[in-house]
């Protein structure tokens, strides 16, 4: 990031644990009016104060109230336990977030890891359930130990996150990947997908820079290999919320890629000058 830009907060959100704690008793309350309701109807039809098919279908109402109640008693009971309260601030020169009395303040220079796996069935734009978390991993300069956020819709909107994060995590970690490339170490971004400096090995294939082709169509990050002939194959197909630094991978390699095709035609033309300056027919 550039040191020279002033600091510019661009995202903020936070979850307080409380509020399941709230929503449990709230729950737990409106369980024993449901409950304490089908007793009473059960009471009121035992004594024939009213048509007895009538209170039947009351007193099972509020039968499946109080059972719907309860499990949301216990479903908010577990969320106490279990999630911490949590503050989350985005910036244009790096993330913070604060929980259990600790604060975890990061540069986007330090990000070394950006996996965006929360998902979702949205309805008019609202989540109608979602799953999963975007996980956003540092590296401590001088400790050199990890630290990991991870986002879920608890918090807000994963999208969102995901749009303001991904430019900087992408910038920086193909970079990172660069580096290690030019230094002859592999990089794993998947268990099945490791580039090499020569090119990666998807599956079992291994691919040359300059063969490869690499887009991303529906949530899947498409592998294909180009043929002698100058076809596609396609060799690998992977969900993208299943790898590391996608958008990473993709700013790194279609610099790779222009460069190897370069190069190539480059060492084409030089092994055949008189072809290459002949006019086509």
């Amino acid at each position: 990031m550039n040191a020279e830009q002033p600091s510019r907060l661009l995202y903020t959100t936070s979850l307080s644990r409380w509020k399941y704690f709230r929503r449990a008793l709230l729950a737990l309350l409106a369980a024993v009016a449901s409950f304490a309701s089908a007793w009473a109807l059960l009471e009121a039809a035992n004594r024939h104060l009213a048509d007895r098919l009538l209170l039947d279908i009351t007193t099972l109402l509020a039968i499946v109230l109080g059972a719907w109640f309860t499990v949301r008693f216990f479903f908010n009971i577990i969320r106490f336990i279990s999630r911490r309260s949590m503050e989350i601030r985005i910036y244009n020169q790096g993330v913070m977030w604060v929980y259990g009395g600790e604060t975890h303040r990061y540069k986007w220079k330090q990000a070394v890891r950006y996996r965006q796996a929360a998902r979702g069935w949205y309805l008019f734009n609202r989540p109608l359930i979602a799953w999963g978390a975007n996980t956003l991993e540092f590296q401590d300069d001088d400790t050199r130990e990890r630290d990991a956020l991870k986002f879920t819709a608890a918090f807000g909107d994963p999208r969102v996150f995901g749009r303001l994060v991904t430019p900087y995590a992408a910038y920086v970690t193909s970079m990172r990947m660069g580096a290690a490339l030019r230094s002859e170490q592999p990089v794993r971004l998947h268990r099945k997908l490791i580039l090499y400096p020569g090119g990666l090995e998807a599956g079992r294939r291994e691919i040359h820079w300059a063969d490869l082709d690499i887009s991303v169509k529906r949530g899947m990050l498409i592998v294909k290999e180009r043929s002698p002939r100058g076809k596609l194959r396609t060799v690998k197909r992977y969900n993208t919320h299943r790898v590391d630094n996608v958008g990473g991978f993709l700013e790194l390699v279609s610099g790779l890629i222009a460069q190897y095709r370069a190069a190539e035609r480059y060492h084409r033309q030089a092994a055949h000058p008189a072809s290459a300056l002949s006019p086509r027919s």
